[in-house]
């Protein structure tokens, strides 16, 4: 039997397929030029994109920045709601062991003092806050000066324990380098958020105004439950 040759036959391709078969060719060719370029791209997007961004905004992964804003939402939800109260729950103590205990902690957490130093000290891992309302009706706390921002009264709050990671000894330090103007200052104790098992939450608050020291203490027991602890007064 005759062998008939093999004729190739030509088939009519669309106006793409050459391109497209010259693109398939390159990138089996020469694949590492492609990873190379792609990873060069991010390279490049990356420090000349992403990077500025970030130091220019709070993009960053800031978790203290993220965790501030969470707890100012929550605040802000539960004073919408009205869930907070008002409560005189607290009385002065004159126990000079508590006042060194107290500025021992605050020493060791780097607290700053001033001509008026408030610092809150508890005895769990629950999260409590502290607040002073100044005269004009801010409120220094966790939200709104967070060291080193400084309030208009001059006040600022440096040290924020069990916020993030409870601590066996937590306090909270808020204080006043120089003399504030002249005016009624409050401060509160906020159970932020409770983290253990105790029904009961003792705390004490030492209050430093010039040459004079007072300690109050007081037992929270309900959640988002704000108690006033005293008045002062800059003359």
């Amino acid at each position: 039997m005759e062998k008939v040759p093999y004729t190739r036959r030509e088939v009519k391709r669309s106006w793409w397929y050459a391109p497209l078969r010259g693109i398939s060719y390159l990138a089996f060719k020469f694949w590492w030029a492609f990873l190379l370029f792609f990873t060069l791209s991010v390279a490049a997007w990356y420090w000349w994109c992403f990077l500025p961004y970030c130091k220019s905004t709070t993009a960053c992964c800031d978790v203290e920045t993220y965790h501030i804003k969470i707890k100012s939402a929550e605040q802000k939800l539960a004073e919408c709601c009205d869930c907070t109260i008002q409560v005189p729950n607290a009385e002065e103590i004159i126990v000079d062991d508590e006042i060194e205990e107290i500025e021992d902690l605050r020493r060791e957490y780097g607290g700053c003092v001033g001509d008026v130093t408030v610092t809150l000290r508890w005895f769990t891992k629950d999260d409590l806050d502290l607040h002073i309302i100044e005269p004009n009706g801010d409120s220094i706390n966790f939200r709104t000066y967070v060291y080193p921002k400084r309030s208009h009264y001059g006040g600022t709050l440096d040290v924020d324990k069990n916020a993030l990671t409870p601590e066996e000894n937590p306090i909270e330090n808020i204080c006043y380098p120089n003399t504030p103007p002249p005016g009624k200052f409050t401060i509160q104790v906020h159970f932020f958020a409770s983290k253990s098992s105790e029904r009961a939450i003792p705390y004490e608050v030492l209050v430093q105004v010039g040459e004079e020291i007072k300690v109050y203490s007081g037992v929270h027991q309900n959640e988002k439950e704000k108690h006033r602890i005293c008045d002062f007064n800059i003359r």
